[in-house]
């Protein structure tokens, strides 16, 4: 990564991965939440049930995935001996409700879009791919505003980028 993403991140991969993991979550939940409803409509059709518990299984299951995807992040501090800031833990867990609350809030909204406009769908994945770009998980933070110039206003109303600088800041230290 250091060759071609030329940053001057000492352990690229630990600073990577810590940011990725809260990302990876994000965006896989968000584009399964929107999908939810529409992939279980026999369901839909046949039983009666609140509507929000297809978003929220696949927000729950994010979040199955974010906690395996973990465990490589903790394999690779413990190999390049990276201890985590301890102190941060309490931010770290606020940190996981905000992007869980941030990513079921956006997934519901989606879902219900996507059942009456199926071409959402399209453009949540658009939409994510430029999002990521600009969520500071592969450059840093410092880098990420440089870029904007005279758009800096607009990382500011990233709600994913908080969590991000979070686990960022607790887990590479």
């Amino acid at each position: 990564f250091t060759v071609f993403l030329p940053t001057r991140v000492e352990l690229f991969g630990i600073f990577m991965l810590s940011g990725l993991l809260v990302w990876n979550f994000f965006s896989g939940s968000v584009q399964a939440a929107a999908r939810s409803v529409i992939e279980n409509r026999a369901l839909v059709q046949k039983v009666w049930f609140p509507r929000e518990v297809l978003p929220l299984a696949s927000v729950g299951a994010g979040l199955v995935n974010m906690a395996l995807q973990a465990t490589v992040l903790v394999a690779g501090m413990l190999i390049f001996q990276r201890p985590p800031d301890l102190r941060g833990l309490p931010i770290l867990l606020l940190a996981i409700l905000a992007s869980v609350l941030v990513t079921t809030g956006l997934g519901i909204m989606l879902a219900a879009l996507t059942v009456g406009y199926r071409d959402i769908e399209h453009f949540i994945d658009v939409g994510l791919t430029a999002w990521f770009w600009m969520s500071a998980v592969v450059f840093p933070y410092s880098a990420v505003v440089e870029g904007l110039g005279d758009y800096q206003w607009t990382a500011s109303i990233n709600p994913v980028l908080a969590p991000i600088l979070a686990f960022q800041r607790v887990l590479y230290n």
